[in-house]
């Protein structure tokens, strides 16, 4: 990782710059960046934590990545979780690029979006992570700009601002069953398959799969929960997760 970014000597384009393979930095234009695989790329910057720090860094293992994702706030966590959970996504990085842009541009120097996703299909979506009230003048042109130089790679632009708090909630309870150690094998899955598959409430289900498994309730909960994070199993995550909640396959 790098800690400090080169600058754009243009006063007409803007640059791109990432980690190489070989950990070295690369510069690109913004068109070649869409055919470097940004989501295998490491962070194109260092995380500081400092004395008296207000935010809140760490790491979130990734399903779909296999690995651990840094994020520097709980806001960056969230959003980590909310695409970690989105069945389009098959890969995911933090902070893999910075993008430079021209000289003078009241954007300013640089940017480096929070997180890029890649897409099933090979399409990429990049995300900048912001409190909706922390989005001042500053922000929202460099926001605008990597709006603009996304839609020129054809890539979908998010800036994430936060879930509501029933569906947070929700994804923050599934999450701890994301890992595999909740699969209960491909017989169960097929199980669980039929017995929502006209829909009905969790615990009724779950009722019918112990009894029909052989396996204790919690157990077989547990297993539920990882099928609807896979979501091989499907439910309303706008209302609050209960056992009287309907799924369906």
């Amino acid at each position: 990782m790098v800690r400090a970014l080169p600058a754009n000597m243009s006063a007409e384009t803007a640059r791109a710059v990432y980690v190489g393979s070989d950990a070295e930095l690369r510069s690109c234009s913004v068109t070649e960046l869409g055919s470097v695989e940004v989501e295998r790329c490491a962070p194109v910057r260092e995380f500081f934590a400092w004395p008296g720090q207000r935010s809140f860094q760490g790491w979130w293992w990734s399903r779909t990545t296999g690995t651990l994702l840094a994020f520097e706030s709980l806001l960056e966590r969230q959003a980590l979780m909310a695409w970690d959970f989105e069945p389009r996504a098959v890969g995911l990085a933090v902070q893999p690029f910075a993008l430079l842009w021209p000289r003078g541009s009241a954007a300013g120097q640089h940017h480096v979006p929070d997180l890029f996703v890649r897409l099933q299909g090979g399409g990429g979506g990049v995300v900048d992570v912001r409190p909706a009230e922390l989005v001042d003048t500053r922000a929202a042109r460099q926001f605008e700009q990597t709006r603009r130089t996304c839609a020129e790679l054809g890539w979908a632009y998010q800036v994430f601002t936060g879930l509501g708090a029933t569906v947070r909630s929700n994804l923050e309870f599934l999450a701890g069953y994301r890992q595999d150690r909740f699969t209960l094998g491909s017989s169960f899955s097929a199980a669980a398959s039929m017995v929502f598959a006209g829909g009905q409430e969790l615990r009724d289900g779950a009722d019918e799969l112990s009894r029909s498994c052989s396996r204790p309730l919690a157990t077989v909960l547990a297993g539920c929960y990882h099928l609807l994070w896979r979501h091989e199993l499907h439910a309303d995550l706008g209302a609050a997760l209960r056992p009287s909640t309907p799924v369906w396959r």
